[in-house]
């Protein structure tokens, strides 16, 4: 089966998502379905794809063959104009900006030093030798 009628996959994907390995959902369904498969998660149907080449196309055709839609929690999660929801033109736009922010040289004049103060910080309160798991760190 594809999961229970009405829940589908939104026991498994939550239970995933709130584990320490939260890609174990789709791993799981690539390992079933392929790169590219179907899901039904709080209620809806999803395509969800992990093939870069195929990402590609639908991003370059977004607006045009492809209209990506998100969960309204998912929007209020992340935002309505943000690179992950934005669409068409806004997207090409901000995932220009984000690519340009996330380049070596930009990375290491602007943010390394950041980086590494708040990384000292952050291990400055866990013993030695203690497993620290970022995913955990991150959403304190």
């Amino acid at each position: 089966g594809r999961g229970w009628p009405i829940v589908g996959d939104s026991i498994r994907w939550y239970n995933a998502v709130a584990s320490s390995n939260p890609t174990t959902f789709v791993q799981e369904q690539v390992l079933r379905y392929g790169k590219i498969f179907s899901c039904n998660i709080f209620g809806r149907k999803a395509v969800v794809s992990t093939d870069p080449i195929f990402n590609r196309f639908v991003m370059h055709n977004e607006g045009k063959l492809f209209k990506s839609s998100y969960p309204k929690s998912f929007r209020d999660l992340v935002g309505s104009n943000g690179v992950i929801t934005a669409q068409g033109d806004q997207h090409r736009k901000l995932h220009t900006i984000a690519s340009n922010m996330m380049r070596p040289d930009t990375l290491k004049s602007r943010f390394l030093t950041d980086i590494q103060l708040v990384m000292n910080q952050t291990f400055a309160h866990f013993h030695h030798h203690q497993t620290i798991l970022l995913q955990d760190v991150c959403r304190k």
